[in-house]
């Protein structure tokens, strides 16, 4: 098997990759909410961009959970919708 037909079926397989960064983006939002029940005050999300913008503007760091959560979530939605593209072209 040639590596770019490989490639091919793992975009197939995977939706683009669009499964991980959704399973990402709700994992997120789960620890968001998670974080509005138990309030601890360090978060790995102020590692990313969205953290640091909670912390510019001094902003709770479950607001950076969500915007985090919800930025993957929107990202798995176009990577799915520029993948159904890839499904149509194979099937």
């Amino acid at each position: 098997m040639k590596f770019e037909d490989a490639q091919k079926d793992m975009n197939f397989s995977y939706f683009g990759g669009g499964t991980g960064v959704l399973v990402s983006g709700l994992v997120w939002c789960v620890a968001g909410g998670v974080a509005l029940l138990y309030s601890n005050q360090s978060s790995m999300l102020t590692l990313f961009f969205a953290g640091m913008l909670c912390i510019l503007f001094n902003a709770n760091f479950v607001v950076g959970a969500f915007i985090g959560g919800i930025t993957e979530i929107v990202f798995a939605l176009v990577i799915f919708s520029q993948s159904k593209g890839l499904v149509i072209k194979v099937a």
